[in-house]
């Protein structure tokens, strides 16, 4: 189940856990998700879930690609953990991957 904060429009995932028939746990995990640009164009989506993952578990990862061509439009979107994802924010931005330098900053809601 997931809902948004109004203010901070952050995602929650929440995950229900039944115990007993009149107890139930609930575990609450604020994710951050993380915009990725200029990606290299050879570069799959398990390489980018596997940079990301040596800061943190990452919860999904995604490369958008181009609908006619099938060919990577050079940005994706990584969703972590709120605090293992500024980490890795301020890790990345910048560094160079196959000949090119990241660019990683939190992702803006649609307008």
């Amino acid at each position: 189940m997931l809902f948004f904060h109004q203010r901070s429009r952050k995602k929650y995932n929440i995950w229900f856990n039944s115990f007993s028939y009149n107890t139930f746990t609930i575990l609450f995990f604020i994710t951050m998700n993380i915009y990725v640009s200029n990606i290299p164009f050879r570069m799959k989506q398990e390489e980018l879930s596997d940079l990301f993952a040596e800061f943190g578990d990452v919860q999904s990862c995604k490369i958008i690609m181009d609908k006619i061509t099938r060919r990577s439009r050079g940005f994706g979107f990584v969703e972590m953990a709120d605090d293992s994802g500024q980490s890795a924010i301020n890790a990345l931005n910048g560094r160079e991957v196959m000949g090119l330098a990241l660019r990683v900053n939190e992702a803006r809601p649609k307008e």
